[in-house]
């Protein structure tokens, strides 16, 4: 297995994206992570998603973040993004939550790219934390061995929504802005 890892730097990055999505998944629990004897973390217990995320990211990134909150037939989708004013150069800040499970789904990737398509720059991605509530039994976890990806029953649908909701999120922000 040593032979399939990658940089040490590479596979710390690895983790620290999977910790910052647990992280913000799960405000209610305190979160305290060392890495080689030193404290790099620590995350209290908050009331909710916006306030953990102010533990989390970074503090350039405070002033960007948009509450995101909709919901329509297909589902419910709660989370923060980014506003059109920021972005990044990959899409390592996009966490997504389906039931609660932490995935990888290009399809959903690509739904929240292309709500921002028309604001951000070109080859610019957006940070973004949705959690995703869906009738468990319009989802399949079971196509991925680790079940980092998900099969939707109507995915069309959903990535809809996800567009939707993020379109919502930025027009109601841009309305905000004096």
């Amino acid at each position: 297995r040593k032979k399939f890892l990658k940089s040490k730097e590479t596979e710390w990055n690895a983790i620290e994206n999977a910790l910052i999505g647990i992280g913000l998944s799960s405000p209610d629990i305190r979160f305290s992570i060392w890495h080689n004897d030193k404290s790099i973390y620590e995350w209290p217990i908050v009331e909710d998603i916006f306030l953990r995320a102010k533990h989390i990211l970074p503090f350039y990134l405070h002033e960007y973040i948009i509450n995101c909150d909709y919901k329509d037939e297909n589902c419910k989708i709660k989370g923060i993004i980014s506003s059109v004013e920021y972005g990044t150069y990959d899409r390592s800040n996009i966490f997504i939550l389906i039931n609660g499970r932490l995935i990888k789904q290009y399809k959903v990737t690509q739904a929240i790219i292309k709500a921002y398509q028309a604001e951000l720059l070109s080859h610019r991605y957006p940070f973004a934390y949705l959690s995703i509530q869906i009738n468990p039994e319009e989802v399949d976890i079971n196509v991925h061995p680790r079940k980092e990806e998900v099969l939707f029953l109507h995915p069309k649908k959903i990535e809809n929504s996800i567009f939707n909701a993020i379109k919502m999120s930025l027009n109601k922000e841009s309305k905000n802005i004096p």
